[in-house]
């Protein structure tokens, strides 16, 4: 189970390392836009050199994201690679892609629905539960052993067979002479 979980860390690390490559590399291209838009507003006048200073130093910290990015998606890579148990001279060219798309599910968090879980889903107090309730079958037992009881067993038989036997034509005849009597049940009490 640790292996499974790890992996799956693994792969949802080199999901996520691929989706920040993604936005960094965004960012590079809507500050570099905004560095056209910063130059042609210059040549309008309304902005200053200045303001063409501050729009190439943010282009050039945004640029160097998407290098940090890659070196993370690597490191997730690597790792994946290494959980799968593949070998690293067979796949040194070859890239890991998600095939899932990197998703936040908005959750909602309820303190008392979730304690309402917790104690619902709580093995130990199953197990107590489960406990009261033998104990509680424990005492109708003992309850019911406080009275008497009484216990009776009977039969009568009157059965006779004839050892002699037909085909389905003829029809049999029993006599009493060859006939045996079938044993009878005896009574049997017990008073407690």
């Amino acid at each position: 189970m640790g292996v499974v979980n790890r992996t799956e860390q693994a792969y949802y690390e080199l999901l996520l390392a691929n989706e920040e490559l993604r936005v960094r590399e965004q960012l590079v291209e809507t500050r570099q836009q905004f560095l056209i838009g910063v130059r042609r507003k210059i040549e309008m006048g309304t902005l200053t050199v200045l303001d063409e200073q501050l729009a190439q130093a943010q282009v050039a910290t945004a640029q160097s994201g998407p290098n940090i990015a890659r070196n993370a998606m690597v490191l997730a890579e690597n790792m994946l690679k290494t959980l799968l148990g593949d070998r690293w001279t067979n796949t040194v060219g070859v890239r890991l892609q998600p095939a899932d798309p990197f998703l936040a599910v908005p959750e909602s968090f309820d303190l008392m629905e979730s304690w309402k879980r917790g104690l619902a889903h709580r093995a130990d107090l199953a197990q107590l539960k489960q406990d009261v309730e033998k104990s509680e079958i424990d005492v109708k037992y003992r309850r019911n052993q406080l009275f008497p009881s009484l216990d009776l067993v009977a039969g009568y038989g009157r059965k006779g067979a004839d050892t002699e036997q037909l085909l389905p034509p003829m029809e049999p005849r029993a006599s009493l002479p060859s006939s045996k009597p079938a044993r009878s049940k005896g009574v049997m009490s017990r008073w407690r």
